[in-house]
Parts: C-alpha cells; sequence; structure tokens
C-alpha cells in the first residue's frame, strides 16, 4: 500500500510516516490485519484486501 523510513502503529486503522511526516488512516478495513514489513532503511505498510479500501492522509 505505501512505504517509507519508518511506519509506526498507532491503532489498527491509524499510522505515522517518517519522522511525523504524515498519518495515514484507513478507512474501511472491516476484519483485515495491516502488516508493517521491512528494514531499518524501508518500511512497507500490507493491507489484504477483499472489497474496495478507503483511506485518508492526514497531514
Amino acid at each position: 500500500m505505501l512505504s517509507g523510513k519508518k511506519i509506526e502503529k498507532l491503532s489498527n486503522e491509524l499510522y505515522l510516516v517518517g519522522d511525523k511526516e504524515y498519518y495515514i488512516r484507513l478507512d474501511n478495513i472491516g476484519k483485515a490485519k495491516p502488516v508493517v514489513k521491512g528494514s531499518n532503511n524501508v518500511q512497507e505498510l500490507l493491507v489484504p484486501v477483499d472489497r474496495e479500501l478507503t483511506y485518508t492522509l492526514l497531514f
């Protein structure tokens, strides 16, 4: 879904990307379990979906 130097999970729907660069809120994930993967240099936020996914970027 997205990648950055650092992705921090704040809740199941809200993630902080980078050094407080922006937040992403996953608006309708249902029972999907988002996963943050990667190394210290680059992390990815992966979301398994079986339907439409909407999100909001917060600056």
